[in-house]
């Protein structure tokens, strides 16, 4: 079955097989009001409760390669939590966060597991994150110093010429 095996110590249950995991357009359940995007939808931080179970999951798919949470209203703050059990793995070639309302701070989790950006990640999908020209300024270290990447997606994200330059700049 999916969960296939145990760790060292017999308290976790382990899967490794699956390698694929979309999970998009759930909405997880939502936590605490955050605020109103600029585009008038509301924000929530994710449940402690939904944000629990998906760290177990990504923690116990130890060769999970494609993760995909389009449209689950994640915020940048919970970013941190989700790349923080696939960091150990440095398997996974694909995350696909698009459609999420990160802003341009996005880049700040992923500053924080450079192992990860720069040596597994394949594609990296933020598209329509209101990122903006600001969050390209941000992304542009992280992502663009990482040896593995060959595919990032900012389509949808308000960016100007200044933000196109800024990009064309780091690479």
């Amino acid at each position: 079955g999916l969960l296939d095996g145990w760790n060292a110590r017999g308290k976790t249950r382990l899967n490794h097989t699956l390698k694929r995991l979309d999970i998009s357009g759930n909405f997880l359940k939502r936590g605490e009001y955050i605020e109103t995007s600029t585009t008038g939808q509301q924000i929530f931080k994710l449940s402690t409760e939904a944000m629990d179970s998906l760290k177990t999951i990504l923690s116990r798919a130890i060769n999970l390669r494609v993760l995909v949470l389009r449209k689950n209203q994640i915020t940048f703050k919970d970013v941190g939590h989700i790349l923080d059990p696939l960091s150990t793995h440095r398997r996974l070639h694909v995350l696909d966060l698009s459609s999420n309302n990160f802003g341009p701070n996005i880049a700040l989790p992923l500053a924080h597991f450079p192992r990860l950006v720069s040596k597994s990640l394949r594609a990296l999908c933020l598209r329509g994150c209101y990122i903006r020209d600001l969050g390209v300024k941000l992304l542009c270290k992280p992502v663009t110093h990482g040896r593995a990447m060959h595919t990032l997606d900012l389509a949808s994200n308000d960016i100007t010429d200044s933000g196109a330059k800024l990009l064309a700049e780091a690479l």
